[in-house]
């Protein structure tokens, strides 16, 4: 794993509010709708490994619902708060120290594998296929792989609002080729990862725009409460499967099986 990403999540960023109780609604539906496709797909009491689960909002969601779960992280400071976090809420968490792309653990181990962070930080397509080998490797036959990517089309429209230079310099080429590289993000097409999946050994795929087109209308979503903002989750989440809007989502999921 780049070591720009781990030093970009030590120095730069805080992972551990992004998605928790004091984050914005944006983020918000983000996190409620990817539990309403774990709590609709998970079995009970499974055997979970989250693959870099950050600072285990999710791990720490699954174990609560009773699920027996493994958290793993590149990062030392997602590490130490995961298990700070789990202390906190008196959860029993197996944390570990483990690289995306060669993970220490045997084969069909798990009932569910979550590939958490890692394919939208790798830049090269080998080595995405890799993780996404590696998820699988360690899946049971018959479990389950939840595959989290950032979407291409949303990463060239964010290249385009956010950085004023890149909108005035960008070609017909950079347009038809999506082209949207930045050193830390890396975004890809729905078809891709599908195909990325299948050639891992994951079959019967779907894919998930799990925040819809919420980043365009945060501020507005931002002023929603209580009823309302469940309300738009559940319309997220009802039509996350569509794809045009999985395109425009700023995060979606792939959901297979081994």
């Amino acid at each position: 794993m780049n070591s720009s990403v781990v030093d970009f999540y030590t120095n730069e960023y805080d992972e551990d509010s992004r998605l928790s109780d004091k984050c914005d609604n944006r983020h918000i539906v983000e996190r409620e709708v990817k539990r309403l496709i774990y709590d609709n797909i998970l079995k009970p009491n499974s055997n979970i490994l989250e693959i870099g689960a950050g600072t285990g909002v999710h791990s720490l969601y699954l174990a609560s619902k009773g699920h027996d779960v493994t958290a793993t992280d590149i990062v030392p400071k997602h590490f130490n708060k995961i298990k700070e976090n789990a202390s906190k809420l008196d959860l029993n968490i197996n944390v570990r120290m483990e690289d995306a792309l060669a993970l220490k653990i045997n084969e069909n181990s798990y009932d569910a594998v979550l590939l958490a962070g890692p394919i939208y930080h790798i830049n090269n397509k080998s080595d995405k296929e890799k993780a996404i080998r590696e998820a699988s490797r360690v899946c049971k036959e018959g479990g389950v792989v939840f595959i989290d990517y950032l979407p291409i089309v949303h990463g060239l429209v964010q290249m385009c609002l956010r950085h004023p230079e890149y909108l005035e310099g960008c070609t017909e080429e950079d347009i038809d080729k999506l082209n949207c590289k930045d050193d830390i993000f890396s975004y890809d097409m729905a078809e891709d990862i599908e195909e990325m999946a299948h050639n891992c050994g994951i079959k019967h795929t779907k894919v998930y725009g799990t925040d819809g087109i919420t980043r365009f209308i945060r501020n507005d979503i931002n002023s929603f409460k209580g009823n309302k903002l469940a309300k738009w989750i559940d319309i997220v989440f009802r039509l996350s499967q569509d794809r045009s809007i999985v395109g425009l989502s700023e995060h979606a999921m792939l959901v297979g099986y081994k």
